[in-house]
């Protein structure tokens, strides 16, 4: 069934279909325009745009007030064919709009990626070529994406990587970048349940008793984890928690490795980044660097400045072009049989969000 948009109103879907066509739902009534009740919901307004010096920070956070106030958002789930945003595709966007709770819109489609999809990607996410042979392209689907989020904050689990992904993709074809706020429930996981052996989006759906914890697509996992985030704020209303603080640290500008600190209590011994140095190069797109550095430090990893026969992370942001001293370094180490590893950002923001094929 095809959908009509008409003014800021969306049309009713009867059903779903996993046929690769674009598909919505509508729940519940619209009540004007979303993009009008941000500019009038002031606390909508991102970090980013209110705060110069938040600027580096390309994932931003909302305000527990924001949510308060209009309790709307959109809760979002990627599948991809790799862990790099800068060489992977994306193959299916799940999202969820939400409002006071309830589910009143979804957003649902799989794309067919410029290359075959590998054995390993189909059993890890359930999707295979033939599912994808008639789905539309990127291109086709970010414009129909973009203005089903509109100006609302947008909810992930390890949501750095799937901002990695939608951000690179939108920078890429439509010339403008994805600016809403965003909120993770692994962030707020770690620090509000530290005691959990793990903060898989399984994991979490299990112990909040919210279904079985098996692995689901795009869609209902966006489903899953906005259930998730609102467990989050019942538990911390109950526990008198404010949520606003885990949302909102306040960083100065220059940022010392020796003032981060891990945010937990315990760790996970087989997280892949546990035990591991790590120094980073680069500005990074996702995240600022004390963020990044905060992501080691809570998985049990360490942070340095230089690169030695100590690193086992290099991680490497977008530069002027030229290699930094720091990557050349890396390389030469490795060249001599250092067990030393390179990663993008792409590859870091998964491996930081415990392994996607651990985590989400």
């Amino acid at each position: 069934m095809s959908i009509a948009k008409t003014g800021t109103k969306w049309r009713s879907a009867q059903t779903i279909s996993r046929s690769g066509k674009t598909v919505w739902r509508t729940n519940a009534p619209r009540a004007g325009s979303a993009r009008g009740c941000a500019r009038r919901a002031s606390p909508f307004q991102s970090i980013w745009q209110r705060s110069p010096r938040s600027r580096k920070n390309r994932v931003m956070c909302m305000t527990e007030q924001a949510h308060r106030l209009c309790g709307r958002y959109v809760a979002v789930d990627i599948e991809t064919t790799g862990l790099d945003f800068s060489q992977g595709d994306i193959l299916e966007i799940g999202a969820v709009e939400m409002r006071d709770g309830q589910t009143v819109r979804v957003f649902d489609t799989l794309i067919k990626p410029n290359g075959r999809i590998s054995p390993f990607i189909t059993r890890l996410t359930g999707i295979t070529n033939e599912m994808v042979a008639d789905a539309p392209d990127i291109k086709s689907v970010l414009p129909l994406f973009y203005d089903f989020i509109q100006d609302l904050p947008l909810l992930g689990h390890n949501i750095s990587f799937d901002m990695g992904f939608l951000s690179h993709n939108c920078a890429r074809h439509l010339m403008r970048p994805i600016k809403n706020s965003t909120m993770d429930t692994m962030y707020y996981s770690r620090r509000l349940f530290s005691q959990l052996p793990n903060h898989k989006l399984e994991t979490l759906v299990r112990a909040f008793g919210l279904a079985d914890g098996t692995p689901h697509r795009a869609a209902e996992d966006a489903r899953l984890t906005a259930l998730c985030y609102e467990h989050m704020k019942r538990y911390a209303e109950k526990n008198d928690i404010d949520l606003a603080a885990l949302c909102q640290p306040k960083y100065p500008a220059y940022v010392r490795i020796g003032d981060i600190r891990p945010a937990v209590e315990t760790f996970n011994e087989n997280h892949p980044l546990f035990g591991k140095t790590c120094v980073f190069t680069g500005t990074l797109q996702t995240m600022g660097r004390r963020e990044a550095m905060q992501r080691v430090a809570d998985a049990g990893g360490k942070c340095a400045s230089t690169v030695n026969t100590g690193t086992d992370y290099l991680i490497v942001g977008k530069g002027s072009g030229a290699k930094s001293s720091k990557q050349i370094k890396a390389e030469q180490l490795a060249q001599r049989g250092q067990d030393i590893v390179i990663l993008s950002e792409g590859a870091f923001c998964s491996l930081a969000g415990d392994a996607v094929e651990n985590s989400r």
